[in-house]
């Protein structure tokens, strides 16, 4: 993993399973739908035992602005494709895509420039 310690990993798995668990259980009483699965949350998780929190703050970031723009362009080829005739092999997806490999996406560039970009992010505040 990283130099700090062992705790600071901890936590951060902890905060990236936690704020996605809350959004998993919070789902269902908000949209009365399930948003998000564990799968997800697990996947989290690990990658802020990977990255540390502030890692995983940034992972979830980044993760958030790929999965907006899948769905923008997913919604676009759903739209397009609903003029076509549906097949017995065709699968209804009713606007859901998974979030899970934007989140590994988002994990990887976490891991590797999550240092660089708070620096840079730290130095636009000064």
């Amino acid at each position: 993993i990283g130099p700090e310690p062992w705790g600071w990993y901890v936590m951060g798995g902890v905060l990236g399973g936690g704020m996605l668990f809350l959004l998993a259980w919070a789902s269902p009483v908000l949209f009365g739908k399930e948003g998000m699965g564990m799968g997800d949350v697990k996947l989290m998780a690990g990658i802020g035992a990977a990255v540390g929190p502030y890692g995983t703050v940034l992972a979830l970031f980044f993760a958030s602005i790929i999965g907006i723009v899948f769905g923008i362009v997913f919604r676009r080829t759903v739209s397009q494709r609903r003029d076509e005739p549906m097949g017995p092999e065709a699968v209804q997806t009713e606007g859901a895509f998974p979030f899970g490999p934007a989140l590994a996406l988002g994990g990887f560039i976490a891991y590797l420039f999550g240092e660089p970009i708070w620096w840079f992010y730290l130095s636009l505040l000064a």
